[in-house]
């Protein structure tokens, strides 16, 4: 190994993370903003960061020509970038953040030169869309399978993703660690806020995230729009290009001349928050999802939540057990979307125990002490291998 001299003085272990930072406030990116705040207050680990934030183009901007020309030369810049960090920093190994699709090629490169250079790595997929990709056999699996297995571990976030690998792949380490939450964060955005003592209409609904089609909010409006028996507002936070929010404002033009719909555009995290603080229902009605940190923010703010039956979410929302977290819906289903919303304003009392199970859950499982703690175990279990 070229950098086996770097041993693990006084327990400490050095990582080159590969992931980008905001803005935009996004799920990869909170999340490293996340784990390199937790890691400065430690004294076991050194982190060397390579931020892979899109610089060609807007996350929402999803033209060809800008993924294939301004991915490319992204792609470039990020492989040079993490050699360098290798080369100088002389790592135990090398921590790289994923959302698969065209950027595996890159992925591959990047873990090849850390194989080349005697580094372990990590791959961490942050999808949920693992499973369909597998059973599909498309070229986004074939490009995955071969990062994959040039990784020495393989680290996921749900149970379903983690199951379908291992039977694709029964010889490639695989470990599923969850998202974290900062309560800290959490807390001083509550301590911001006025408790509401009753309900008063009109009731406010939340999205945050990506304002996009593959995030359901055209099937949200639409929901909406025929719903009579209460007084409604629906909140949308998030990046959004011009073109998609005049279709939004243009459908939302049926019901009370769009007043009722108010798009928030890109906000800091702690106000997106608040967003959902005060609102009555959060709702992420996306096609695809992996361990969404906007469920998580939702959950430790002790909201009922209303989201689609992708990725993880089933699984943090506790589906199948005897005390779920919220409900749930399949993905591009208007009536669903409808049907649910009206239930739950018609039973407040059930929305109230979706989030105060939701809150107890966050705390108990998925807080950043509890999931910090994995982390540096695999860390430190690779590093000395």
């Amino acid at each position: 190994m070229l950098f086996k001299e770097s041993n693990l003085m006084n327990g400490k272990i050095k990582i080159v993370l590969v992931s980008p930072l905001p803005p935009p406030e996004a799920g990869i990116a909170n999340w490293t903003a996340a784990i390199l705040h937790e890691v400065k207050t430690r004294n076991d680990v050194e982190i060397v960061h390579v931020d892979t934030k899109l610089q060609w183009r807007s996350i929402t901007d999803f033209s060809l020509y800008k993924r294939l020309l301004g991915g490319s030369l992204q792609a470039i810049r990020d492989t040079l970038r993490v050699y360098h960090a290798i080369n100088t920093s002389k790592p135990h190994l090398i921590h790289l953040c994923t959302s698969g699709s065209m950027a595996s090629p890159k992925d591959i490169l990047i873990l090849i030169f850390a194989r080349i250079l005697g580094v372990r790595s990590i791959i961490n997929y942050h999808m949920g869309r693992l499973p369909m990709i597998i059973a599909g056999s498309t070229w986004e699996w074939k490009m995955i399978r071969i990062a994959m297995k040039q990784a020495d571990m393989v680290l996921l976030l749900d149970q379903k993703s983690e199951d379908a690998v291992k039977k694709a792949l029964p010889n490639v380490s695989v470990k599923r660690i969850p998202n974290p939450i900062n309560m800290k964060m959490v807390e001083e955005v509550l301590s911001k806020g006025k408790k509401k003592n009753v309900r008063e209409e009109p009731y406010r609904i939340v999205y945050v995230g990506h304002v996009l089609p593959t995030k359901g909010v055209c099937e949200l409006v639409k929901a909406c729009l025929p719903i009579e028996e209460f007084q409604i507002e629906l909140d949308l936070v998030g990046a959004i290009e011009n073109d998609f929010r005049r279709e939004l404002e243009g459908l939302a033009a049926q019901r009370m001349e769009r007043k009722w719909l108010r798009v928030h555009g890109n906000k800091e995290r702690q106000e997106a928050m608040g967003f959902t603080r005060d609102s009555d229902l959060f709702v992420l009605p996306s096609y695809t999802e992996g361990f969404p940190n906007v469920i998580l923010e939702a959950m430790a703010l002790g909201k009922p939540i209303l989201a689609t039956r992708i990725g993880a979410i089933p699984e943090m929302l506790g589906e199948n057990t005897d005390e779920p977290c919220g409900l749930l819906v399949s993905p591009q289903s208007i009536n669903e979307l409808r049907d649910a919303i009206l239930y739950l304003f018609k039973h407040p009392e059930i929305a109230r125990t979706y989030g105060d199970r939701a809150r107890k859950k966050v705390m108990g499982v998925y807080s950043m002490e509890r999931v910090i703690e994995q982390y540096v175990s695999l860390w430190h279990s690779l590093a000395i291998q």
